[in-house]
C-alpha cells in the first residue's frame, strides 16, 4: 500500500522538521516547505493527501493557501496549525475548506490520530 502524502508548510523550521520525522516514523511520505509560494508549486504538482499549514507564514496568510489548494486539489484533506486560539479563527479556516485548526504546541501523536480519523 503506498504510503499518504503529506505536505507541512510552516515557517518554523525546526518544528516542521520533527513534526516530519515523526510522521516518517508513523510511515507517511512527507515533504516540508517554509513558505506559500512553494507549497501551492508542490500543491499543484504533487497533490498531496494531507496538507498542515501555519496560519501565518511570511509570504502569505494560510487561509489563502487553503482556499487555493482546495481549487487546485479538492481531494487534499487540509488542517490548518496555529499558535493564535480562539474560535473565530477557527470558524474562518472551516469556510475556506480546512478540516480544522490544530494548536500548538502541537501533541505529535494528537496529529497522527487526525490523519488517520480524516483519510482521503
Amino acid at each position: 500500500m503506498a504510503k499518504a502524502k503529506v505536505l507541512l508548510v510552516d515557517d518554523d523550521g525546526v518544528f516542521i522538521n520533527n513534526l516530519g520525522a515523526y510522521l516518517e516514523i508513523m510511515k507517511y511520505d512527507v515533504t516540508k516547505v517554509g513558505t506559500g509560494e512553494t507549497a501551492l508549486e508542490l500543491i499543484e504538482k504533487n497533490k498531496p493527501d494531507f496538507l498542515l499549514v501555519d496560519l501565518k507564514l511570511p509570504d502569505m496568510d494560510g487561509r489563502a493557501i487553503v482556499k487555493k489548494t482546495k481549487e487546485i486539489s479538492p481531494n487534499t484533506v487540509i488542517f490548518v496549525v496555529s499558535a493564535y486560539v480562539d474560535l473565530e479563527t477557527e470558524e474562518r479556516v472551516k469556510q475556506v475548506g480546512a478540516r480544522s485548526l490544530i494548536y500548538k504546541p502541537v501533541m505529535f501523536d494528537d496529529v497522527v490520530e487526525l490523519l488517520k480519523k480524516a483519510k482521503p
